[in-house]
């Protein structure tokens, strides 16, 4: 294989590679991505124009873009997290809510808008709110199916699971983990001693934590790839606020 070769592979993998994590980014990431994947499209064009030879400064300037837009990537992708890190710095914060009081449309109309799927449970709208329970896309279809009721016949209240499992800001990311794992949920909110909701972890929260060289089989990497995009939200939110994912 000659270094042309090479260097229009390198291209094409690491083109590949951002699209597929590329939606995890800012939109102040998106902007720097936007700028790199220019450059690397007119370099993979003059590649193909001259017929996949290169001049030794071409060389040089791909290799350049190839270490911007690695290095790019590993500091927006692999983040700060470990499992000795607190649960706050994972969570997400500013979250939709909704009361007891509240018809189930209206819960169903927030994981509509926010493409999500479940919305926390409060005490009032306002902040600090404490947490009463946490109500589920699942939550939702089973109470309309057992009551045998549309959703606007049935309150929140009537439709959440009142069993919530939360943990303090300031524990490890690994007990939040541990907890996720022990109550078999896919998300766990965060609240301070008293009960006020702060935030909300949830898998899609700890997807964006894993780096994106990771060491492991190729099943296990495309697995996890694969939970990424699940993860992904399908629609921008309508909202400044969000829900739980």
């Amino acid at each position: 294989m000659n270094h042309e070769t090479q260097i229009s592979q390198k291209l094409s993998a690491l083109r590949e590679r951002a699209r597929v994590q590329v939606h995890l980014l800012s939109l102040d990431a998106h902007e720097i991505w936007r700028t790199l994947e220019g450059e690397l499209t007119t370099l993979e064009e003059q590649l193909t124009k001259s017929g996949g030879s290169i001049i030794a400064s071409t060389a040089h300037k791909v290799s350049e873009l190839v270490q911007r837009t690695e290095a790019f990537l590993e500091h927006q992708l692999i983040g700060e997290l470990t499992l000795a890190s607190p649960a706050q710095t994972a969570m997400t914060s500013g979250l939709r809510t909704c009361l007891t009081s509240d018809t189930s449309n209206v819960a169903a109309r927030i994981m509509w808008e926010e493409d999500c799927g479940a919305v926390p449970v409060v005490d009032q709208l306002d902040q600090p709110s404490l947490l009463l329970g946490i109500v589920t896309d699942r939550d939702l279809a089973m109470a309309c199916y057992t009551q045998g009721k549309p959703p606007e016949q049935i309150s929140v209240a009537n439709a959440m699971s009142k069993a919530v499992y939360s943990v303090r800001p300031d524990a490890l990311l690994s007990e939040a983990i541990a907890a996720m794992k022990l109550h078999q949920v896919r998300r766990i909110p965060v609240s301070t001693e008293g009960g006020q909701l702060l935030g909300l972890i949830s898998v899609s929260d700890l997807l964006r934590g894993i780096p994106a060289q990771r060491q492991g089989s190729a099943l296990e990497a495309a697995l996890v790839d694969a939970l990424i995009a699940i993860s992904a939200k399908s629609r921008p939110s309508n909202g400044h606020a969000l829900a739980a994912e």
